[in-house]
């Protein structure tokens, strides 16, 4: 669109968008004579919405220069083409905005009504389901929020925060998106054996591991996983469009695998965890019951080992309490609390072996044919 002095955006009820693109119907905008902005109905699919936004912005920066190397009166009407094409680009920005929630939430409806259906016939592992299902809830969540934000955005007084609150709802509404196909590549058989053929399973109670990894493997990818969802979102602020939703959608994936690589993680340091602190109580049987020292020490040593035991019950009902949880956030908060009494539980049942082993350094006690004094007792 070439802009005449004759022919500007301040001419009466100029339409700003001449070209159509069938596929959705919904309304544009004009300016009037006297600045007011108007819509009209017309029909644009997304892409050709993100085109015109993209050359409205492109030709206010262009006016804003000229007006720069301007004087006078000739400045001024520089300026004020340039303002009403900025408006016109922020209102073409909600109309594309509104045009994606729509999509959206076909798209969500959609993906629940499968999800539902695959939760009904699943016959799998019992912790894949429950992931699947967990991530189906916050799916809903977040797009309830999202919902909620698109009404605050409309009644925002002005167009900037029309369109900034929309933008963060924007985010919200692929996050929802993005869990569900999550989901639903948990639950789906097809999608799972992709999973397993590119190296990814639905390992113990979380998705998407390799079949075996070390507890530092899963902690680096963690780091790994993290990293890049960090380097994303920062594309993503300099970025705009369609470019900084896919942007956004990619980092909050990631972030998603990064929580569930940390759940793993979590849940493989229980589990060695827990066998670590039958092997300490077998070890701490074997010497107490070969032990004829001071009564204080095996006193103090006995009652290490109760609060061990009190520790390590209390981890087991905190996890038990992490499983239930309605959002992987909270469950990744909560099993971080249980790792805190888990490592508690070891430290003292280590303490309670040493206070055995210092009583009777003389004394060589053997569990299975081996030498303590080859034994390593491990708290990490």
């Amino acid at each position: 669109m070439v802009l005449h002095k004759n022919n500007s955006l301040r001419s009466n009820k100029t339409p700003k968008t001449n070209t159509t693109l069938a596929s959705h119907s919904l309304e544009t905008y004009y300016l009037e004579s006297n600045g007011k902005i108007r819509r009209s109905t017309s029909t644009f699919g997304l892409a050709e919405l993100q085109n015109q936004a993209k050359d409205l912005y492109n030709k206010s920066a262009k006016l804003r220069n000229a007006a720069n190397n301007s004087q006078g009166l000739v400045r001024s009407e520089l300026l004020l083409e340039a303002k009403d094409l900025q408006r016109l680009y922020l209102l073409k920005q909600i109309e594309s905005s509104e045009l994606l929630s729509k999509m959206a939430f076909t798209k969500f409806s959609q993906s629940k009504e499968k999800i539902n259906f695959l939760l009904s016939q699943f016959k799998g592992n019992t912790n894949v389901y429950k992931n699947a299902s967990t991530l189906s809830d916050e799916a809903g969540q977040t797009m309830k929020m999202a919902i909620e934000m698109r009404e605050e955005a409309y009644a925002m007084p002005t167009i900037q925060g029309e369109y900034g609150t929309m933008s963060n709802a924007e985010e919200k509404e692929n996050l929802a998106l993005s869990m569900q196909d999550q989901a639903i590549g948990l639950l789906e058989p097809r999608s799972l054996q992709n999973n397993i053929n590119s190296g990814f399973i639905a390992y113990a109670a979380t998705p998407y591991f390799p079949k075996v990894e070390s507890l530092d493997d899963l902690l680096q990818d963690a780091y790994d996983l993290n990293s890049k969802s960090q380097k994303l979102n920062g594309a993503a602020k300099t970025s705009n469009g369609l470019t900084k939703t896919e942007l956004n959608k990619e980092a909050n994936y990631l972030y998603r695998l990064y929580e569930l690589k940390e759940i793993a993680a979590s849940e493989l340091s229980a589990k060695m965890t827990y066998e670590k602190f039958v092997q300490n109580k077998t070890i701490f049987n074997t010497l107490i019951n070969n032990y004829s020292g001071d009564r204080n020490t095996s006193g103090n040593a006995r009652n290490l080992i109760a609060d061990a035991e009190k520790c390590i019950k209390m981890a087991k009902e905190i996890r038990e309490e992490a499983n239930a949880m309605p959002t992987i956030e909270a469950k990744w908060g909560t099993m971080s609390n249980a790792e805190e009494k888990e490592t508690l539980a070891l430290n003292k049942e280590d303490k309670a072996i040493n206070l055995i082993k210092k009583a009777t350094p003389n004394y060589t006690f053997k569990i299975n044919g081996e030498s303590m004094a080859n034994l390593t007792i491990d708290t990490k």
